[in-house]
């Protein structure tokens, strides 16, 4: 079995420290840091840092395709590339006094055969029991129901499936009933036109959106707040470890791609939310958006609380 992602719109975040930020004049910036990324890149390299034996199918656009297959090979991924003109977006992330300003490219228009070719690669190169992360932004030109579309094929194959995205793509993707989906706090709200006050909402509502959708389970990161795991049977809370906060990036995609791979191994809930838990904490301790390792994680684990809500 592996832990098999697609990015459909991969990046390079560069993060700027400017602790003077004004907008009506010159600003200069303290720190510059470049990483190559996009959810799906972040969720593959944390699954291969981890030992998992990973995979990636994604689109690479032409003007940076060997930084990125360098990349690739360095952290040790197999990956599928369905070439497309352009060159990566950056998505650029300002530290300031004020906390953080967020620019982020939208991507190089994608030829619709070309997305197809990427999806068909990781419906290919899947096998029974993979666990397939279908996370990120859509570029234009692949329309929101890319991820709703691949679901039923990847299920046939014997995959379980779990999707990280927002706004259409997300709400196209819960009419297939994938078996895991990780919004963040706001993602959620714009989903359901809900905003839940404190923890037992939060697991409440997340149930009733199971209850609705048929989705498996909901893991609804916040932030701050910790993380919460919600299936039909039962909800659980892991409050957030109190880290030092480096980055504001990453620890998602790092919850998501540790869960799937403690549930890939045969871990229950418990033992699978706390690791993701871990390595979300471990990722804001690190520079830019940089995926921890195991040793990173396993260091906070023992720290990790897991509280069983009643809904």
């Amino acid at each position: 079995m592996k832990l098999f992602s697609l990015c459909m719109n991969p990046s390079v975040d560069r993060t700027m420290d400017c602790p003077v930020f004004d907008v009506r004049s010159t600003n200069r910036a303290r720190f510059v840091r470049d990483d190559i990324g996009g959810k799906g890149i972040n969720t593959a390299v944390l699954a291969s840092r981890f030992g998992a034996v990973s995979a990636l199918s994604l689109l690479m656009p032409e003007d940076d395709r060997e930084r990125l297959a360098s990349f690739l090979r360095r952290e040790g991924i197999a990956f599928g590339a369905v070439p497309v003109p352009g060159r990566l977006r950056i998505n650029l992330k300002i530290r300031t006094q004020g906390g953080m300003v967020e620019i982020n490219e939208e991507g190089a228009p994608v030829p619709p055969q070309a997305a197809e070719m990427c999806a068909s690669a990781m419906e290919t190169e899947a096998s029974p029991g993979d666990f397939c992360m279908l996370t990120g932004s859509l570029p234009p030109g692949v329309p929101d129901d890319f991820y709703a579309r691949l679901i039923p094929r990847l299920r046939h194959k014997g995959c379980f499936t779990a999707v990280d995205a927002d706004g259409g793509a997300l709400k196209a993707a819960l009419d297939e009933k994938p078996d895991l989906i990780k919004p963040n706090r706001q993602e959620f709200a714009r989903l359901t036109g809900l905003e839940p006050r404190g923890i037992a909402e939060c697991c409440l509502f997340s149930h009733r959106l199971i209850s609705k959708t048929g989705v498996g389970a909901v893991c609804l990161s916040l932030g701050g707040d910790g993380a919460v795991y919600v299936t039909e049977r039962e909800a659980l809370y892991a409050p957030a470890l109190q880290v030092p906060v480096r980055s504001l990036h990453g620890a998602g995609d790092s919850l998501l791609s540790a869960l799937c791979f403690s549930l890939c191994r045969g871990d229950g809930a418990r033992a699978a939310l706390a690791l993701g838990c871990a390595a979300a904490a471990a990722a804001v301790s690190l520079p830019g958006t940089e995926m921890p390792g195991p040793e990173d994680a396993e260091a906070l684990l023992p720290r990790v609380k897991i509280e069983k809500v009643d809904i």
